[in-house]
């Protein structure tokens, strides 16, 4: 027998289900943090491709191995946490239900990654799931339903990224290098690449290049 759903004109109420939303799957064994691919990603995959990331804090080393093809293609690298600078967190979102030029639902995609000191990006896990949208009461002008559901993709996401950032005693944001100044209140820069040093005569560690002193505010 069917089922009547009555939708009323406002979306008021959102409900959090954790079968609308998919992300690896996390543990700690012997002091090291794992992850994986979620089964979800990789039955869609045909159990193709898997990822898993290891965090050794013994080592001081991050694992990740990506398989592809049934494990007929393999890649594995490992990072130093000193190469490490913060964690990259980043949320996006499209709609997947409009009115009257308003989006009323969306679907989710947080991406967590390992932003390296020298500029790179080291992609790990994406959490992917139903939205939500949540327009009040001036929804009854738009025709939504007074009850959304969503995943837990964000509460997921932010689970992992809590503890991976614990792990590796680092941040969710680049860290604020603090600057050193001489005796008179002058910063040594670098003349050919513009970086930071010490503040004394000295080559840049970066380049190579011959320090200089600077009277930056």
């Amino acid at each position: 027998m069917p089922v009547a759903v009555y939708r009323a004109p406002v979306s008021v109420v959102v409900l959090t289900s954790q079968w609308l939303g998919t992300g690896p799957t996390a543990w700690v064994e012997d002091g090291q943090l794992h992850a994986r691919a979620s089964l979800l990603f990789r039955a869609l995959s045909a159990f193709s491709h898997d990822v898993r990331l290891r965090v050794d804090r013994k080592s001081r080393y991050v694992t990740i191995e990506r398989r592809w093809w049934w494990g007929l293609r393999r890649r594995l690298r490992a990072v130093p946490f000193r190469q490490i600078s913060h964690v990259a967190y980043r949320f996006s979102s499209f709609g997947t239900e409009w009115a009257w030029f308003h989006r009323t639902d969306q679907f989710e995609v947080l991406s967590v990654s390992l932003a390296l000191a020298g500029g790179e990006t080291v992609p790990l896990f994406s959490f992917l799931g139903e939205g939500s949208v949540v327009t009040g009461w001036r929804g009854e002008l738009l025709g939504d339903s007074p009850i959304d559901l969503r995943g837990d993709q964000v509460e997921h996401s932010r689970r992992f990224v809590d503890l991976l950032a614990a792990a590796l005693g680092v941040g969710l944001r680049a860290p604020v290098r603090r600057v050193r100044r001489d005796a008179y209140g002058n910063v040594w820069r670098c003349g050919d690449c513009h970086v930071l040093g010490p503040p004394r005569p000295g080559r840049c560690f970066h380049c190579g290049g011959e320090l200089a002193s600077r009277r930056d505010p």
